[in-house]
């Protein structure tokens, strides 16, 4: 059986080197979530991802068959930026202004609440374990929670759906 792994190292000699690429990289990413965001209407009409990541492309880098551009300052503040880190930054600034306009659309319109924790001493009867149903609650990652009524054996009984 094959089996690959990756190791991670950190590299400590060369951090001032790549935090100035990391620097650059998160300008120019800055750069093109402006892009996206101002045509963002215009994006969505595309039905693929290749074709709105070309889209933004042609917006803002020049080639031989692409010489006129709308958005001329990505290549003047970032000229010979590698292709890789512009494909990166495109598809990176793509997601984060999606999930930007989902998450402004959910939550416009919609009322919001404080929830305030407290504490607070209840007294129980006293049964037997086997007798006895308790109510979890898991935080979860779909769901603001679930709570679920058990009975000692683990036999769930009911669940409620908890979405805020």
């Amino acid at each position: 059986m094959k089996v690959i792994k990756t190791v991670r190292h950190k590299i400590s000699s060369l951090s001032d080197i790549l935090m100035n690429t990391l620097r650059i990289y998160r300008d120019a990413l800055g750069l093109i979530i402006n892009v996206v965001n101002e045509e963002w209407e215009e994006i969505l009409k595309l039905n693929t991802s290749k074709e709105r990541f070309n889209f933004v492309e042609k917006l803002i880098h020049a080639t031989k068959d692409n010489p006129s551009l709308k958005y001329e300052d990505f290549d003047i503040m970032f000229y010979k930026f590698p292709a890789y880190f512009r494909r990166g930054a495109k598809a990176e600034a793509i997601g984060i202004v999606s999930s930007y306009r989902s998450n402004l659309q959910n939550h416009e319109n919609k009322k919001f609440y404080l929830h305030v924790p407290y504490e607070k001493n209840v007294p129980l009867k006293d049964r037997k374990l086997k007798e006895m149903t308790i109510v979890a609650v898991d935080l979860g990652l779909t769901h603001s929670a679930v709570c679920s009524l058990m009975k000692s054996d683990g036999t769930v009984t009911d669940r409620l759906f908890i979405n805020q």
